[in-house]
């Protein structure tokens, strides 16, 4: 049985860079075994990387994403997993936004975000669609699969939605905002 990972948690955070760069390149930076990448993904086990391990993981994450990105043409901001799900903790932790700026971040036109958004939005519904029909493995409620599917496609919307505020920012104040 595959177990449900949330998005916003280190084991999520994990499981995003295993599934855009794979196990063995992560082998390769954080000096550990697959063993432990898995242990690390598994939401049932309560072993993370170090912080010399997760900075090189998020930097790769950047790195494979900006080539991944760029092959398609496409901007918006990129957003470490291990370094968001940390910064989460810690505004839920002190009752305070935290925010860092990036020079990873580069963010796409007001259009296209806007484009992003529209796509964005019709995957979580369509996840949420799929997940809730009564042929559905859980009926009309979510499986621990399709839980985990629908809040990554809601995380999804949000990231693109804060994609957009970075273009809306990022754009000229006498250009035109498409």
């Amino acid at each position: 049985m595959t177990k449900c990972t949330d998005p916003n948690s280190f084991p999520g955070a994990i499981s995003d860079i295993i599934d855009l760069v794979g196990k063995p390149e992560m082998c390769a930076v954080s000096g550990r075994a697959e063993r432990t990448q898995n242990q690390w993904a598994d939401p049932e086990t309560p072993t993370v990387p170090n912080l010399r391990q997760a900075l090189a993981l998020d930097a790769l994450f950047i790195q494979r994403e900006r080539e991944r990105r760029e092959g398609l043409n496409q901007g918006g901001v990129i957003r470490p997993p291990i370094l968001t799900v940390y910064q989460n903790l810690l505004e839920k932790k002190c009752g305070t936004l935290v925010t860092a700026q990036a020079d990873y971040a580069f963010p796409g036109t007001v259009l296209t975000e806007m484009l992003d958004i529209s796509e964005a939005v019709g995957c979580f519904s369509a996840a949420l669609r799929d997940a809730t029909t009564p042929t559905s493995p859980a009926g009309v409620g979510l499986s621990e699969i399709e839980r985990k599917e629908t809040l990554r496609a809601l995380k999804s919307v949000r990231d693109e939605l804060d994609d957009m505020e970075a273009a809306i920012r990022a754009s000229d104040k006498g250009a035109p905002h498409v």
